[in-house]
């Protein structure tokens, strides 16, 4: 026989004497009447230990209270004042937007388009589909950057 397979008998065997222990120890061994699902801890607790005391915290129609500081909370009751607030709120981010656009547009520099004769969006995407064909105007040629390489 090889090594492997005595190797594998024993191993097996092995397990096989194990496993019977085990099984048998748990069906036929002593049962502890101590035990129960429940662990205890013990907590020392010294009134010298002030982090574990609690803080009272109490709830009023004004605010709330956590322990010795009060705060005030305060509750919209109008739908009306909300709206009013987020349309004086777009009025002011309007004015806003058109303060900084009058800013940029007063540093901008005009520049007049360099091509001859231009194509707009729609003529670029009808040439595009019909392949560098785009009516009165001379074909387009369209060059793959690999080709560069």
């Amino acid at each position: 026989m090889k090594a492997y397979w005595i190797f594998v008998i024993c191993l097996t065997a092995a397990y096989i004497i194990y496993y019977a222990v085990n099984i048998a120890r748990d069906l036929y061994g002593r049962k502890d009447a101590n035990q129960s699902g429940e662990e205890t801890f013990e907590v020392d607790l010294s009134d010298d230990d002030t982090d574990a005391a609690g803080v009272a915290v109490a709830e009023s129609e004004t605010g709330f209270s956590v322990g010795d500081e009060t705060y005030e909370t305060a509750l919209e009751t109008d739908a009306t004042d909300a709206m009013q607030d987020s349309e004086d709120a777009e009025g002011k981010a309007e004015a806003i937007v058109k303060a900084l656009k009058a800013k940029v547009e007063a540093e901008m520099e005009d520049i007049e388009p360099c091509f001859s004769d231009p194509f707009s969006q729609e003529e670029l995407k009808r040439a595009m589909v019909s392949k560098g064909c785009s009516g009165a105007r001379p074909a387009l040629v369209w060059k793959s950057s690999i080709d560069r390489l």
